[in-house]
């Protein structure tokens, strides 16, 4: 086992998305955020009509309920012959095991780690969610409930199921914190990297609403947007809209990212989990232990709240969980600070809804985009909340698509992230901009002189796999015409799984490798782009 040096850090190196309806990237997600998108819908209409039907008790109470929130397209999709699932496990596999498998595999991906490289290794997995509605809507059906419910219907099948499909030998688990679960992931898994006890860590969160009973209950108990809108921060926040997605990033210790070439998209400085105690109510915020764990992280990292630019807060879009939580963030970050200094506040949740388990990783991904691209997007709200004194606050609410406030070249970039569980547990994360610019996956490849031929390998388990893959890398070069067709051909070759389907494009400029990716992925014959499909004994024989 490793041990770390004590003042090193963690490194967010990859990261991999799904948010309502078709945010299916980082790069979608980013765009949605800066055009102010909000997913907020009414319900699929199938998704839960045979609840409607099923008891006249029950078509009442789905007709008092709120049934506008932030739904994913498509929850049943799966290419599970990809991770060597039958269809009929398929059938009893919970949607929160499928989306945790395909983006894991896309994280990865992004970081420029094959994702089979790391068969046998240490790699921990971390998911939070705190939803099992597919699970208990199978179990209902006795009758149809078979042996592939076992491990398809639970909440640690999410984390399990994909080390067992990489055969990873890190601690693997599913965390149910609620609301705060995914920030509590990552504070594990950080931990765990910092011990040497893992060399690797991926952290998802996630939330589907496979059924509507935990819509009905928070209903019942007045939680819930009338319009399905979560109103973070503002005059008129009258409960939360319910969301679905997922995200997963890939944390590494900060020394060994940048050893491997991987890129740093982020610095995880500092974390802690804390717990509300008693309070009100189960359900009821308490400011003072939020002004504690603040306190606490921030000292704990050395850190002066006073420089911190920009909080993701957790915003719950209730007027007493805001309050509560505005006036935490006065007392510790908005105070020490210059008048024309103050740190920005916003929430992802009124843009994506209150993914629950996710909701912290959401986070996560939005400030870590914020940072590289160096504009904060705008939090969606009306007129701020009046519970607190803005002037004096030390705080601004990010009311429209702002640069992120200059540092003057004397430190990193630097946010918080908040979440806050139903149950009381609450989290924060401290990132930082990584202040080494020259770190990561470009540095790694050499560069040779222009117009030289390089060769571009594309591999996916099946056809139609590798010609959407051909498909999704041409739309990428198309985007990025100055990108170095060094790193791209490096990246293929050496920071992608080989699969059975195997393509390969020789080009010497950025219009001819999309000339040969398009050849591929409409299946055209041209002198630049071959395909076939790998033997299980093709005698040693590669690309020459």
């Amino acid at each position: 086992m490793q041990t770390a040096a004590a003042d090193e850090a963690v490194a967010i190196v990859g990261m991999a998305c799904r948010f309502a309806p078709d945010l299916l990237s980082a790069e979608d997600f980013w765009r949605f955020l800066v055009e102010g998108g909000s997913t907020v819908s009414d319900m699929p209409d199938k998704r839960w009509k045979a609840y409607a039907s099923s008891h006249p008790k029950a078509t009442t109470a789905l007709r008092e309920t709120v049934l506008k929130g932030s739904f994913l397209d498509d929850i049943e999709g799966f290419d599970a012959d990809f991770f060597g699932i039958s269809p009929r496990e398929a059938d009893f596999l919970d949607p929160q095991q499928r989306f945790m498998l395909e983006l894991t595999w896309e994280a990865l991906a992004d970081a420029g780690i094959p994702p089979l490289s790391l068969r046998g290794g240490q790699t921990g997995v971390y998911a939070a969610a705190n939803s099992n509605d597919y699970g208990r809507r199978l179990l209902e059906d006795i009758p149809l409930t078979g042996a592939y419910a076992v491990n398809g219907t639970t909440f640690y099948g999410i984390a399990n199921r994909v080390s067992y499909f990489l055969d990873l030998r890190g601690p693997s688990m599913a965390v149910d914190t609620a609301c705060a679960g995914s920030l509590t992931a990552l504070h594990l898994a950080r931990g765990g990297l910092l011990s040497g006890e893992i060399p690797l860590a991926v952290v998802g969160g996630l939330n589907i609403m496979s059924t509507p009973a935990l819509n009905v209950a928070l209903n019942g108990a007045g939680a819930m947007s009338p319009d399905g809108r979560s109103k973070a921060f503002d005059r008129d926040a009258d409960g939360y809209g319910r969301g679905e997605g997922a995200g997963v990033v890939v944390l590494k210790r900060l020394s060994d990212a940048r050893r491997d070439g991987n890129p740093v998209l982020a610095v995880v400085r500092g974390s802690g989990v804390f717990q509300d105690g008693r309070s009100d109510g189960m359900m009821a915020p308490n400011g003072s232990a939020q002004e504690h764990m603040l306190r606490e992280v921030y000292e704990r990292a050395g850190i002066a709240p006073a420089t911190v630019d920009y909080v993701e807060a957790h915003g719950t879009g209730t007027p007493s969980g805001d309050g509560e939580e505005l006036t935490a963030l006065a007392r510790v970050l908005g105070t020490g600070r210059p008048d024309d200094r103050p740190c920005l506040i916003g929430s992802v949740k009124p843009n994506i809804g209150h993914i629950e388990g996710g909701s912290g990783v959401a986070g996560v991904i939005k400030t870590v985009l914020a940072m590289r691209h160096g504009r904060i997007p705008r939090s969606l709200h009306g007129a701020p909340h009046d519970g607190i004194d803005w002037d004096g606050s030390g705080l601004r609410l990010v009311d429209g698509l702002v640069p992120w406030p200059s540092t003057g070249g004397t430190r990193p970039r630097r946010a918080g992230v908040s979440s806050y569980g139903v149950g009381g547990t609450i989290s924060h994360v401290l990132l930082e901009q990584d202040v080494d610019a020259d770190s990561g996956a470009a540095r790694s490849a050499d560069r040779p002189a222009s117009g030289r031929a390089t060769v571009f390998p594309l591999s996916a388990a099946s056809a139609a796999g590798l010609r959407g893959l051909a498909a999704k890398v041409a739309d990428w070069v198309e985007e990025r015409p100055d990108a170095s067709l060094a790193s791209i051909g490096h990246t293929l070759a050496l920071r992608r799984s080989h699969l059975a389907q195997r393509g390969a494009v020789v080009a010497d400029s950025p219009e001819a490798l999309v000339e040969g990716l398009r050849d591929l992925a409409e299946e055209r014959a041209g002198q630049s782009a071959v395909s076939d499909r790998a033997s299980a004994d093709d005698g040693g024989v590669t690309w020459v």
